[in-house]
């Protein structure tokens, strides 16, 4: 009963110096039972312990109390290895592990209480891992500020599957445990109801809660059982809702005591160095290194407690455990003695306790605490141990090749790296390296880079290594992590914002980092800068990421089903349990163990401070790095770096490099007294500084240029005058030499005009004559055309007779001769036409002997068509008239009723004759057509030789005229010439003399530019650190750093300089500034200087301008090109504007800015420009 009352009435009271709760309890429970008490580990049942019941447990078995310190075992570290799974059994522990032990194993909710630190969720997570996996299956939780009660739900339907119609729960026979952490850290809303919260309570109360979805039905959840652990509440954490507490068996976990924690960090120490085997580490320090680290530790939360301002000074056992994580990575290869351990622990405990630290102060305190525990402790070994720098990592062999190493594996082993100078060329060769593969980084090593640089591949190369690295902008954070990672072998992943990205598209990005971690198996190292959270929600799932290494419900069940799949067959081989929940198990962890994630966040203003206290794993869960402004030393390395490839006086060097240093370290002095004066805060960072540089570089090449340029064009004038003065002499004697030249071409053309003029008269003679027999003769053509015509008319009226005896032979066939010449003695009317046709064809036989042998020719009809009718003679025709056609039976119809052949042959012998009776009376007429023709023939024959001789002789009039054309062309260009000679000459002399007072001006000239050259040194300088510090201030200041300060400097230094110096005659003209004056710009000093760093600056201006003259002068300046394109944050098409702005080179404005600037625009603002195919794009 009485322990019964311990653990229930009295188990969240407090036990605290200044209240003592636990002790008064504990003695009105004595006083109550009034029983005698014994001090012993083991108490009879009739007695009560003398020490405090909350100490002791009650054994029923045995009947007695027994001190919960008897329950302890043996430290034994875990077989992994793997600091994060280490768990020294106490009487803490074994305490919390029985109470957990029994109220879960009662079906009960449990609650822990406790501040951070007080090992609430190792103990639980411990807890849960050593519960059966057969029967139990887990989900990790922990809560944020940001925490919804749809995120909690989410989460539960992803962990349960469906059993019936409106019952889920976790797979049959399994039980779901459900561990919730930072419970109280949900925000209460309007009605004072943390949604997280109420969800629970419903849910634990009535064993599940209503479906999100459009009917709103019902689940029931069966076999889920809730632990909660959560911190009192203060700061971020909240007050809960009694009623729902009313729901747990909760308990008070107190923080362990020194003795505890000496006991827990000794054992894990102790098993370390024997594994050193090194006796004088384990004599000098195994026993006391334990001790000045928790007085370190008490040291620190005593002197450097949080505050508003120091919100991440939250030191508690984690940190603890973070030192003791770095003391266990020493091996006896590098560790050989104890003040190389000691140095070591110094390295731990400042990596911890002091790379968070914001002020020179707190880090004196850490400093101090920590010589005066070494020279006190190990002042044999002090002066090695207090040694600076102290620098430790396993980057040493980084870059090595596997393939080359010893068993293909690199051996890295954690040692002390010595000074700044020997880490450099380690660092200057990975920074080579990761610029062959990677897109190329521009770093300069200080001591103060390369001390950051170390911290961070320090934590990437701790198992669950994760930072928090805190810096204003261009301090180095994502270049230096970038590079941290490469060295430790981590890839590097990162989100890129885009027009609408929301937490959807944040889920797909975090799907494809774990799909690099768990499928492909890659360590990577997640960088996340403040830049990128677009919603506050974004960082609710970093911080489940850091706690649980994954996010709630980040897959679907086919999604996680596909990964199960893939790293089933990994457990399998390992001979390990590869059910589905195993498997997720061993996918989270896998992912867990390649993770790490890195926030490079900026401590400007209050959303640091606000995020770290609502969402507790940003602090709890990383090691933070703090960065502060570069010193000199930094400084004066990134300039002189900077400026090793501009071409400046060697002798300047280091006074421009000192003066760069003066002018940052000068502007943060001015910022103080600003922000005291005005209460204006101007916030000067390490990109100021780059951009200030960059400014120099790129103006001081321009204003070069252009005074080259300058200096060049008068130069060339110059020239040209001394060679123009001595062009003229010898354009005097050219010019007398073509005089003589132009009168001999005149007197050549004239001879050749004669000699044209006597071949033209005779040429035009010739050419008359031909003329006039050419008209001749065409008269004569047309006559003896005409005659030919009509003889050929007469003698085509014998053509169709022809024409029918062809067609009749043709018809006649071989068969029809050979029948004709079968006849011994034929139709008298047969044989007289065949012997027609032997008196045509002129054969000697006129008889039908003849005639048969005629027809035996083969191409006998052939013969007859082709029969020369022009051959026939007189006698040969009088002979068939006389002889043959007075017959009146002599007819060819006659003859056709006869033989159809002879018929064919009759027709043939009529066409003939008819042929030559008309060709007889045409004959005469085609004789004298052919004389005349031959006479035309002669007479045009003659008319071309006379044509041919007439064009030999113009061809010849023709040369002349082109020798003359060419002669007089010749004489008119040499005399064109002479006369441009002689204006030229003339325009020569009148310039050289109107240009003789210009010489000397130019020369002047050339002297002030030179002179003003030189004082480009000095004058870009001044108007490069105008432009990079001095915008947010007032007329006053500006004076001041300008004229005042920074002018002073440059001139004490020597350094050339144009007097007097005026920003607005460097930087601007009158005409641009009438031009600004006339767009609405005032025209007082302030406003001038304004409109330059409004257009000369590299950065996008700003302008706080509440008398609204920088957007009237801006606005009209623009004109038409900015209709449209002026927005506000608000706007919903602000961003597709902006684009179109940037595809299209117009301007862009954005009216009533406040302090937030949708992170969506950095790339922009930042001019993050990638070279794509087709030009520059925002990247």
């Amino acid at each position: 009963f009485l322990f019964c009352c311990v653990w229930s009435i009295g188990a969240l009271l407090v036990q605290r110096p200044e209240a003592k709760e636990r002790s008064r309890f504990d003695a009105f429970m004595k006083q109550l039972a009034a029983m005698g008490t014994i001090d012993a580990d083991r108490v009879s049942a009739s007695q009560l312990p003398s020490r405090s019941l909350y100490e002791y447990c009650f054994d029923v078995a045995d009947g007695c109390w027994r001190s919960w310190r008897s329950y302890v075992t043996e430290y034994v570290p875990p077989a992994s290895g793997q600091f994060s799974k280490i768990l020294v059994s106490t009487a803490d522990t074994v305490r919390t592990s029985w109470l957990l032990k029994t109220v879960v194993g009662s079906g009960y909710p449990c609650l822990l209480v406790g501040e951070s630190g007080t090992s609430k969720s190792v103990t639980i997570g411990n807890f849960l891992a050593g519960l059966d996996p057969a029967s139990n299956i887990t989900l990790n939780m922990n809560f944020s500020s940001r925490t919804s009660s749809w995120d909690v739900q989410r989460a539960i339907e992803d962990s349960v599957e469906k059993r019936t119609k409106d019952t889920y729960g976790p797979p049959m026979g399994k039980r779901l445990l459900l561990f919730v952490d930072d419970l109280n850290m949900p925000r209460v809303d309007t009605y004072g109801t943390q949604q997280p919260i109420a969800l629970l309570k419903m849910f634990v109360e009535r064993k599940g809660f209503y479906d999100r979805g459009k009917e709103l039905g019902w689940k029931n959840i069966k076999d889920v059982q809730m632990v909660s652990a959560m911190g009192p509440p203060g700061g971020a954490r909240n007050l809960v809702d009694p009623r729902f507490i009313s729901l747990f068996a909760a308990f008070e976990i107190q923080p362990p005591t020194n003795e505890n924690l000496r006991t827990i960090y000794q054992a894990i120490l102790g098993k370390h160095l024997a594994r050193l085997n090194n006796s004088d580490i384990t004599q000098m320090v195994g026993e006391s290194i334990t001790d000045i680290t928790l007085e370190l530790y008490n040291a620190v939360l005593e002197q450097l407690p949080p505050t508003p301002s120091r919100f991440h000074y939250v030191f508690n056992l984690r940190d603890l455990s973070r030192v003791y994580e770095g003391l266990l990575r020493s091996s006896p290869d590098v560790i050989q003695g104890p003040a190389d351990f000691v140095r070591l622990w110094r390295n731990e405990v400042l990596r911890v306790f002091h790379d968070r630290l914001i002020s020179a102060e707190d880090k004196q305190v850490v400093h101090a605490k920590i010589a005066e525990l070494v020279q006190r402790r190990y002042a044999i070994v002090s002066e090695k141990a207090l040694a600076d720098p102290v620098l430790f990592g396993d980057f040493r062999n980084a870059l090595a090749d596997p393939d080359t190493a010893a068993g293909g594996v690199v051996l890295r082993l954690y040692e002390d790296l010595g000074k700044y100078s020997d880490i450099q060329p380690i660092f200057q060769a990975a920074l080579a390296s990761y610029n062959e593969k990677r897109k190329p980084m521009q770093l300069v090593f200080f001591d103060d880079a390369l001390e950051h640089l170390t911290r961070i591949q320090r934590t990437l190369r701790l198992p669950l290594g994760h930072c928090l690295l805190v810096g204003v902008g261009g301090s180095g954070k994502q270049s230096l992590a970038r590079l941290a990672a490469y060295t430790a072998g981590c890839g590097v992943f990162e989100i890129t914002l885009t027009r609408g990205y929301d937490e959807v598209a944040f889920r797909d990005d975090l799907k494809k980092l774990y799909a690099m971690l768990g499928a492909e198996d890659k360590k990577m190292v997640f960088l996340f800068t403040d830049s990128h959270v677009a919603d506050e929600g974004f960082l609710e799932l970093i911080n489940n990421m850091l706690t649980s290494g994954m996010v709630p419900a980040l897959y679907d069940d086919s999604e996680k089903e596909g990964l199960i799949s893939n790293i089933r067959q990994e457990l399998t081989a390992k001979g390990l349990p590869d059910s589905k929940d195993a498997c997720w198990s061993a996918y989270v962890e896998k992912c867990r163990g390649n993770l790490h994630v890195v926030l490079a966040m900026s401590p400007v203003g209050e959303a640091l401070r606000t995020r770290c206290r609502n969402f507790p794993g940003l602090v709890n869960n990383t090691v933070i790095d703090w960065f502060e402004p570069w010193p000199e030393q930094a400084l004066s390395s990134v300039a002189s770096a900077f400026l090793e490839s501009e071409e400046l006086p060697n002798t300047l060097r280091p006074a421009l490099v000192e003066h760069m240093v003066l002018v940052h370290q000068s502007v943060r002095q001015f910022s103080a007294q600003f922000a005291e004066e005005l209460r204006r805060h101007n916030y000067v960072t390490p990109k100021n500084y780059l951009d200030f540089i960059t400014n120099y570089k790129r103006s001081l090449g321009a204003q070069r240029k252009e005074i080259s340029e300058t200096s060049g064009r008068l130069s060339n004038g110059l020239a040209k005058l001394v060679q123009a003065s001595a062009e003229v002499d010898q354009l005097q004697k050219e010019l007398s030499q073509a005089k003589v030249v132009v009168e001999a071409a005149t007197q050549e053309c004239n001879k050749l005009l004669e000699v044209i003029s006597v071949n033209t008269a005779d040429a035009e003679t010739k050419q008359k004559s031909a003329q006039e027999k050419e008209a001749a003769l065409q008269v004569e053509s047309v006559q003896i055309a005409k005659d030919k015509q009509e003889a050929e008319q007469a003698l085509s009226e014998a053509i169709p007779a022809l024409e029918e005896a062809a067609a009749a032979l043709n018809d006649l066939k071989k068969d029809d001769i050979t029948e004709i010449r079968s006849f011994a003695k034929p139709h008298v009317l047969v044989q007289r036409v065949c012997e027609c046709v032997v008196i045509l064809k002129n054969l000697k036989d006129v008889s039908w002997t003849g005639a048969k042998s005629m027809m035996t020719d083969p191409r006998f009809l052939k013969s007859l068509v082709e029969f020369d009718k022009d051959s026939l003679t007189d006698k040969q025709v009088k002979k068939v008239k006389s002889d043959y056609m007075k017959d009146p039976s002599f007819t060819y119809d006659n003859v056709r009723t006869i033989s159809t052949a002879g018929a064919g042959l009759l027709k043939w012998v009529l066409a003939m004759v008819n042929y030559y009776n008309v060709a007889k009376g045409v004959e005469p007429k085609r004789k004298k057509v052919a004389e005349a023709e031959k006479n035309l023939r002669l007479a045009q024959k003659d008319l071309t030789d006379t044509k041919e001789k007439l064009a030999q002789l113009n061809a010849e009039l023709a040369s002349l005229r082109n020798q003359f054309a060419d002669k007089t062309a010749e004489q008119q260009e040499l005399k064109a010439k002479a006369e441009l000679m002689e204006r030229r000459l003339v325009a020569a002399e009148r310039l050289i003399a109107g240009l003789s007072s210009e010489k000397e001006r130019w020369a002047k000239e050339i002297q002030a530019l030179d002179a003003a050259k030189q004082q480009l040194v000095g004058d870009c300088l001044l108007c490069s650190s105008f432009l990079s510090y001095t915008g947010a201030f007032t007329h006053k200041y500006r004076s001041a750093m300008v004229y005042d300060k920074w002018q002073a400097d440059l001139l004490a230094r020597k350094v050339p300089l144009s007097q007097p110096f005026r920003l607005e005659s460097i930087m601007t003209n009158d005409v641009e500034m009438t031009t600004w004056a006339s767009e609405g710009l005032p025209g007082d000093e302030l406003s001038i200087q304004n409109g330059l760093l409004t257009t000369r600056a590299a950065r996008w201006p700003l302008c706080i301008d509440p008398q609204m003259q920088a957007v009237a002068w801006i606005k009209r300046r623009e004109g038409k090109q900015l209709e449209g394109k002026v927005k506000t944050f608000h706007d919903p098409d602000f961003l597709k504007q902006l684009e179109l702005a940037i595809q299209y080179g117009f301007p862009f404005l954005f009216e009533g800015c406040d302090e937030y600037i949708d992170p969506v625009v950095d790339p922009v603002l930042e001019r993050s420009l990638t070279v794509g195919p087709t030009g520059k794009k925002v990247g």
